[in-house]
């Protein structure tokens, strides 16, 4: 009989950092983890995602950049680097 297993780990170094530690999880259980390939967006492609927009009754994200650089932004939160990535 197979035993349950598990894996677990933390960061808060960013994204590509939390993409290794999902990549690092899927492999200690037998799982494939797509690999992720950032991909190239215009200016006017990105700007079609800027807002403001409601995550509940209380809260709010907005999505803004200049040129190809894009970040995102939680109420009282730091900005996060947005990384446009396809399938």
């Amino acid at each position: 009989m197979t035993q349950p297993h598990g894996a677990a780990a933390m960061g808060n170094r960013g994204y590509r950092h939390r993409v290794g530690i999902a990549q690092t999880g899927a492999f200690a259980v037998g799982r494939p983890y797509p690999q992720i390939q950032p991909i190239d967006l215009s200016p006017d492609q990105l700007k079609a995602f800027e807002g403001i927009f409601a995550l509940d009754d209380k809260q709010t994200r907005s999505l803004s950049g200049q040129g190809t650089q894009w970040v995102s932004v939680r109420d009282g939160g730091r900005p996060a680097a947005l990384i446009p990535h396809g399938r």
